[in-house]
């Protein structure tokens, strides 16, 4: 059903955004009205394994003389900052 109650809804989709907190603490501070502002956020971050690293995978480091991708493997990395929890 369409809402008519002068709300809006904010869909947020964040893939390994270290800046959620901010957004979401810019969307609330510019809002007029910030109480009809319902927010939905799809977060997907690394928050850790078992030893707390997060794997971030390969990057393409170039070309080869070939004209194949050089893939280079990332190193483990801390988690990402959970932006829901800090906002």
């Amino acid at each position: 059903p369409i809402r008519t109650d002068d709300s809006i809804f904010l869909s947020v989709a964040a893939f390994r955004e270290h800046l959620l907190d901010e957004t979401l603490s810019s969307a609330f501070g510019s809002a007029t009205h910030p109480d009809k502002l319902f927010v939905g956020v799809v977060v997907n971050n690394c928050f850790g394994n078992e030893e707390g690293e997060c794997q971030d995978g390969v990057y393409v480091a170039g070309k080869d003389r070939n004209g194949r991708d050089k893939l280079k493997k990332l190193e483990n990395g801390i988690p990402d900052r959970n932006g829901i929890e800090v906002f």
